[in-house]
């Protein structure tokens, strides 16, 4: 709920791009699963896309734009051929680097994740969407009178 209340909705299918660090790499390949098993299609520049191939995750290789080829990650996102961003960085050349990528996802109302820890909270969010709709309850509702 907090992540909806601060940025767009999530969506409940379409395609997510993930790019992340090397350290990263084994702690999101469940996460990617999961989104293949509720249907999405996956993105992912080279390195991800060779760990997550290797794991046995269906995905497509997508260019960065630092590698010179069309069409590149911003192209797509810019072309609304993606519905999620999971980008995790360190360094400043890595921030820099992703500078297109979170700036075409701010003006394009993409949702866009920087942890492992939110990608996954948001996996578990759109499985809940799915199953049930987002409701608001007052506090009342939850804990009776006594509040």
């Amino acid at each position: 709920k907090a992540f909806l209340a601060t940025t767009s909705t999530l969506p409940l299918s379409g395609c997510v791009f993930v790019s992340v660090l090397d350290a990263d790499k084994p702690q999101v390949v469940d996460a990617v699963i999961e989104m293949r098993r509720l249907g999405f299609n996956i993105l992912a520049t080279g390195g991800t896309a060779r760990y997550l191939l290797s794991k046995g995750v269906p995905v497509e290789r997508v260019y960065k734009v630092q590698d010179g080829e069309r069409p590149h990650i911003v192209d797509r996102m810019a072309n609304g051929e993606v519905d999620l961003v999971v980008n995790t960085t360190q360094d400043k050349k890595a921030v820099v680097d992703s500078f297109s990528i979170r700036e075409t996802a701010l003006m394009s109302d993409i949702p866009y994740v920087t942890t492992i820890e939110a990608f996954k909270a948001v996996v578990a969010a759109i499985g809940r969407l799915r199953k049930e709709p987002l409701g608001v309850r007052s506090l009342q509702e939850y804990y009776g009178d006594a509040v």
